[in-house]
């Protein structure tokens, strides 16, 4: 999906004067919208996905203007997360401090999320961070009643080989 948007803002800002034209900023738009619909995202306010593409894309093409001599890629990710488990990386870092001897909390977790991935998943808020990381941790620990700052600790079992 990021190679779909990529190449969307690269056709669009070809154009010299594109960051000041509302039509192509309306292409632009519909654009990114068809995109997300195609790649199975449920319905966000587009208007925040589309104000963060277009400032990426602005930023972009300053830089690429700025130094012609740099061949410069730009990558962008659109993205919401719906399960911790959708990203490996953020599933081993919420595992491993679940796993932390002096325990943790949701909202430690939570902060340590939107810290460590909130550009790759920009579009998520704190409170939907909250929610992703509350439903995976009370599967996870069989804990559904934990409060959002209480402390709690979790070891995963050793698988058992007879």
């Amino acid at each position: 999906m990021a190679a779909a948007v990529k190449k969307m803002v690269d056709d669009k800002s070809k154009y010299t004067d594109w960051a000041n034209r509302s039509d192509i900023k309306a292409e632009l738009q519909m654009d990114l919208i068809l995109i997300l619909a195609e790649h199975g995202y449920p319905p966000v306010p587009q208007d925040e996905v589309f104000k963060e593409i277009f400032e990426q894309a602005e930023n972009f093409k300053k830089y690429e203007q700025s130094d012609e001599t740099k061949s410069v890629a730009v990558e962008v990710t659109l993205a919401t997360i719906r399960n911790i488990c959708d990203d490996e990386s953020l599933k081993s870092m919420v595992d491993n401090m679940m796993a932390m001897d002096a325990g943790t909390t949701l909202l430690a977790i939570v902060r340590e999320c939107f810290n460590q991935f909130g550009e790759r998943y920009f579009s998520m808020k704190q409170k939907d961070w909250y929610h992703i990381v509350s439903q995976y941790v009370s599967e996870t620990t069989k804990r559904y009643d934990l409060k959002p700052e209480e402390t709690f600790y979790w070891m995963a079992a050793e698988p058992f080989i007879s």
